[in-house]
This record gives C-alpha cells, structure tokens and sequence, in this order.
C-alpha cells in the first residue's frame, strides 16, 4: 500500500468512526434513572506513541455498565504541533477504540485538542460538536459542557460563553438535577485554603483569572449545581465545597501528574440519579470484569454471566450494570442471580470486607445480614429483547442488575415458565 492510499485509509476509519461510535444506542431506563460515566485525558504520552491500555479497558468496562452517555473531560490527542498527517493518525487510533462504545460519547475541549485552527477543525469532526460549548437535558436533568480553551480566552470562562452559562443555569433553575464539565479544574489537589476573596484558591495552572474562577464557583453555588467534573490534571481528586463535589477526574490513560498517594492512578466515574439522589463511584479499570456464555439443556437455550465486581465493599460497592446481553433463540425469558460465593465463605471474609461493628458479634446474625444485603441487590431484570442482526431466528436479550461489591454474582437468564 503505499503512503498516499494508507493516508486515505487511516482517514476513512477515522470519518467512518466519527459518525458511528457516538451513535446513541436508545438503552435507556423507562424510568428516571440516569448513568452516565466521566473520565479524560487519555491522550498520549507524545505523537506516535500507542493508544494508551487503561483507555482501551475504561472503554471495554463502560460496555459492562451501559450508561445512558459518557463523558471525557477533554484531551484526546497529543495535538501541539501535529501535522494533518499526524491528527489523521491519532484520531484513527482513538477511533478504533471508541468504536466498541455502545453509549455516546460527549467531549469537552481539552488544551491538546483544541490549540489552533487545524487542530479544532479535527476535533470538531471527530466529535460532531460544531459549537465550542453546548448543553442538553434528559430525563429533567441538565447537562452544561464549558469550553476553557477557546482561543484568546484560554484558562477563562468569559464573554459571550459567561453569558450563555448564566442563561443555561437560570433556565435549568428548576430542574432536579444540574452537572457542568469542562477541561480546567476549579480547585486544586491540596488547595484549601481561602484566597483574599474568601474562596478556596485555584491555581494558576488551572484559572490565571481568580476572579474569573470565583465568579463561576458563586454561579455553580447560585443555582445549585449538583456535580462539577474536569480533567487536565492527570489525577484524581475531590474538593466538597458547600454541597457541590469539584472533581477531577484526569486518570484516562496520559501519564500521571501526581505519585498514587495523591491521586495518580488510572480511574473512571460511574454516576448514578435515582430520583433525588446521587451516586459517585470512583472505579479503577480491573476491577470489574465479565464472563459471558450459551448453552443448551433439556433442550432449551439459556445464557450465564460471572460478573466480578471487586470495588467497594459489598453495600457500599454496588454499582449499576445493564450492558448484559445475550444471544439466543427468539422466545420470551426470565432472569435470576445468585451468590458464587456460600454463605459461609462469606462470612469468613466479613472481616476483610464487612464492617464488623455494623454487623455485631453473632456469627448467625452476620450470616442472615449479609444474605439479606445479597438478596436487596440480586434481582436483576430483563429490560430489553431485541432481533439480532445477524440471525434472524435469534434475539438479543438485555439484562440489568445492581451489582454487589466484592463478592462475584451469576447471573442466569432462560426461558420462561411454559415455554
């Protein structure tokens, strides 16, 4: 092949990805449950380098959960100073990983991808996101993506989109929920203390403008915003600021700002609403993992999930899944999950996993404690039977679940009794 047509052809997956791995699946809960999951910077350590693994892994693992979107707080590519060449090969390489993605994914513009013309021409294509910010609703909840990198008002928040972000909170006032993304955290790992406006400091790196920084905080507090979420710092941290969570979610993948201790590790946000409340489960990819098979007996088909979920203890850990799916032949099913683990084996572990003192000394009040959390959480359902596009005997049953922390669950789904 030679270096012109291997040009066009990186180019063509590239297109070919950009109109297809933000397809919105139409998975969504009928009520008015919402997931959705936040992670960034998953750029590369320079131009040419590899795709790095743990965005590969967040993306596969996000498959398992099937949020509603995603959201990846900015920095995709290398970008400074790339060639056309270059941002074709980048970009084609990021879009063999997110096309696996069954959810849409939204972009805030990061520093790397949005630093001069060519380089936001791209982004632009690859995202489908004509405008430099924008918001949306769904299910009575506002979703405000800000733009941090516009040229000549990098590091700021100004102007015409200080404007816009007024009128997007003031017509959002109302709405149950409200999150805002953007690239540039408002508070730093380790900046508490209160600036001569009485606010916590920012810092230079993140908001030249401390003025500018207060001013958004005062908004985000004004009007109750639910959930603030940057990148940019490749780390992970949280500032609680009278009632909003600040986080930084930037451990997609680039090389770390920051030792273990203090943040640098590879991460992804899953959120959850479920009516008035608010989820945040921080999640390192590896930790949850899935096992899926068919098989027939007695004559009729079934499918078995082995579901590891390894974060968190067993309440505190549970987080949603609904990206469960199965093959199999067109009829009406039933679903149900047990423990893997025994009662007993449980309770051995309890000590490692359990807080003890909620549990008590009894041994048998444990056992009954913990095959109660069990049950709360091991009724999953069947959302979702749809044709298979591949054979058109055949159906594609869906299945969510809350699954449990640390101890694995087997999910069974067969046909329905009479069948």
């Amino acid at each position: 092949m030679t270096a012109k047509k291997a040009a066009v052809f990186v180019f063509a997956v590239f297109m070919l990805w950009s109109f297809t791995g933000l397809a919105d699946t139409g998975d969504k809960d009928a009520e008015d449950n919402i997931t959705f999951i936040v992670f960034g910077d998953t750029r590369v350590a320079t131009p040419g380098a590899p795709i790095p693994e743990a965005y590969k892994r967040i993306v596969e693992e996000s498959n398992i959960i099937n949020p509603d979107f995603i959201f990846h707080t900015g920095d995709v590519i290398f970008g400074y100073g790339d060639s056309e060449n270059q941002l074709k090969t980048e970009y084609s390489s990021v879009g063999e990983v997110n096309a696996i993605s069954r959810a849409k994914i939204y972009y805030v513009p990061g520093n790397h991808d949005y630093n001069g013309p060519l380089v936001i021409k791209f982004f632009k294509l690859l995202t489908g996101q004509n405008q430099d910010y924008f918001s949306f609703d769904y299910k009575g909840v506002g979703f405000i993506v800000l733009n941090t990198e516009i040229p000549g008002q990098v590091g700021k928040v100004t102007d015409k989109q200080l404007e816009w972000f007024k009128q997007e909170l003031e017509r959002r006032k109302n709405y149950r929920t409200i999150f805002v993304f953007m690239h540039r955290p408002l508070f730093l790992p380790g900046k508490k203390y209160l600036s001569k406006h009485g606010e916590p400091m920012g810092a230079k790196k993140g908001f030249p403008s401390e003025q500018n920084r207060v001013e958004l905080v005062q908004l985000m507090l004004k009007y109750k915003v639910d959930g603030v979420f940057a990148g940019h710092l490749h780390l992970y941290d949280r500032t609680d600021y009278k009632g909003i969570p600040f986080v930084t979610v930037g451990g997609g993948g680039a090389t770390f700002s920051a030792p273990v201790e203090r943040g640098g590790f590879f991460h992804y946000m899953i959120v959850t609403v479920r009516g008035d409340k608010i989820k945040l489960d921080l999640m390192e990819p590896y930790q949850l993992s899935v096992e899926t098979k068919t098989y027939s007996k007695d004559g009729k088909s079934y499918g078995e999930a082995l579901i590891h979920n390894l974060h968190g203890d067993m309440d505190k850990g549970m987080i949603p899944i609904r990206g469960l799916k199965f093959t199999l032949p067109k009829g009406n099913y039933t679903a149900k999950a047990e423990g893997v683990v025994s009662d007993a084996a449980m309770l051995d572990a309890a000590e490692s996993v359990l807080d003890l003192d909620e549990y008590g000394p009894d041994h048998e009040a444990q056992r009954e404690k913990i095959k109660a959390t069990m049950a709360k959480y091991l009724k999953p359902t069947i959302f979702k039977i749809e044709p298979n596009e591949q054979n058109k005997d055949m159906v594609d049953v869906w299945v969510r679940l809350d699954m449990p922390g640390t101890f694995p669950v087997r999910v069974i789904v067969g046909p329905s009794e009479g069948q």
